[in-house]
């Protein structure tokens, strides 16, 4: 029996029944001492709840059978979410919705509910942008709740209000050429103290992201396959470049993309391909890619250099930047990321394209130097321009 918390601090036990049958149950309290006394009964099949579903800890069955929040979650996977790509994501929420509300009759998520909801989320240290992903699962809920009966009578006739949340999440942060250098350093040092481990491959990983801007699924998703050659014109004429290419359902959007692979993708390409498991260049699971980073920045903390504040998703964020930075225009820029809407591109990098404003600067010039308008037609003050500006002043005297 192994007695464990959930992300709510409520605690639980994990254990196989005289059936070998593996069974979770809900201990319904924070307090550890209580739970272990509360554990034992469970074991042993005498807790007054034994017979009976374990809820969650506040809020008691309705009892005139009405749909409850958990069956409306349950529903709603059935029938919206099961094609969703983040099922784990999706699973994970609504086990902590359930055990927080499940029980809660749908008619009685009334906003103060929904508030309450909300800041018990808070108080367990739970972010804004995380808070409101899962009160849009609960949001999501409630509209199609409108639309359904139980046991011939409608579940939801009004839809409340939801709360407020103001979520400014959008990171800004950039790899720099100095924390770069030091963090394929650290990797190495890694690979050369544990030779069995990944790091040879999660080196590959980082180089990968960095040159695409990948996300990591789509970047895991990578394979021998996935490099293809490409006759494409240039203003010096045609050359075969390469490409990776993601396939449709691939990638976020669900629409197929490819941009060109960079000098150091193509010269690992080859071992890569020789090494590649099931087809893939990195036959590792989001969740391996994720520590192996995290162990990086510790390493990296100890030699005096903080970068606890970047993660994997930096490195797509790095790439974007310096394309904009580098005049690519936004129109580009939205491909190469595969944004499904140009304004997304333009609310992250249109500010970074210096391109864009100095010409509008040589516009401005050119037309100012012909005498239409412009900073060289106020220079003199007999000009017609000038003079319209004095009487339009004088006027408004």
């Amino acid at each position: 029996m192994q007695l464990r918390t959930k992300p709510s601090g409520i605690y639980f036990i994990d254990y196989e029944d005289d059936a070998g049958q593996r069974q979770r149950l809900s201990c319904k309290t924070r307090d550890k001492e209580e739970a272990k006394r509360i554990a034992k009964q469970l074991v042993l099949g005498v807790h007054p709840s034994q017979n009976r579903p374990v809820r969650g800890p506040k809020d008691e069955p309705s009892a005139d059978r009405r749909m409850t929040l958990a069956e409306g979650f349950d529903r709603t996977e059935r029938e919206e979410w099961r094609f969703r790509k983040s099922q784990g994501t999706i699973r994970s929420n609504i086990k902590l919705l359930n055990a927080r509300a499940g029980n809660v009759a749908i008619a009685d998520l009334t906003k103060d509910r929904l508030q309450s909801l909300v800041n018990e989320m808070r108080d367990h240290g739970y972010a804004e942008a995380s808070i409101k992903r899962k009160l849009d699962m609960v949001s999501k809920v409630l509209t199609l709740a409108l639309d359904w009966e139980h046991e011939g009578k409608p579940v939801l006739t009004s839809r409340p209000k939801m709360p407020r949340l103001v979520v400014r999440n959008i990171k800004d942060r950039e790899l720099q050429d100095d924390e770069e250098a030091a963090y394929f350093a650290a990797i190495e040092v890694r690979r050369q103290a544990e030779p069995s481990r990944q790091w040879w491959r999660y080196s590959r990983l980082a180089r990968l992201l960095i040159d695409t801007g990948f996300r990591l699924s789509e970047a895991l998703s990578v394979g021998p396959g996935s490099l293809q050659t490409s006759l494409v014109r240039t203003p010096d004429g045609s050359k075969h470049v390469h490409f990776l290419t993601l396939d449709r359902y691939g990638t976020k959007s669900d629409k197929p993309r490819r941009v060109p692979a960079s000098a150091a993708i193509l010269q690992e390409a080859e071992a890569l391909s020789g090494q590649a498991v099931g087809g893939l260049w990195f036959p590792m699971k989001h969740t391996l890619a994720w520590y192996m980073h995290k162990q990086i920045r510790e390493d990296l903390k100890k030699n005096g250099m903080e970068i606890g504040d970047i993660t994997l998703h930096t490195f797509r964020h790095t790439c974007l930047s310096r394309l904009s930075r580098g005049g690519m225009d936004i129109v580009r820029l939205k491909e190469w990321a595969g944004h499904s809407d140009i304004k997304i591109t333009a609310e992250r990098y249109l500010h970074l394209i210096p391109a864009d404003l100095v010409m509008g600067l040589d516009i401005i010039n050119r037309v100012g130097s012909n005498g239409a308008t412009g900073v060289n037609s106020f220079a003199n003050p007999d000009s017609s321009v000038g003079g319209n500006v004095a009487y339009i002043k004088g006027n408004r005297a």
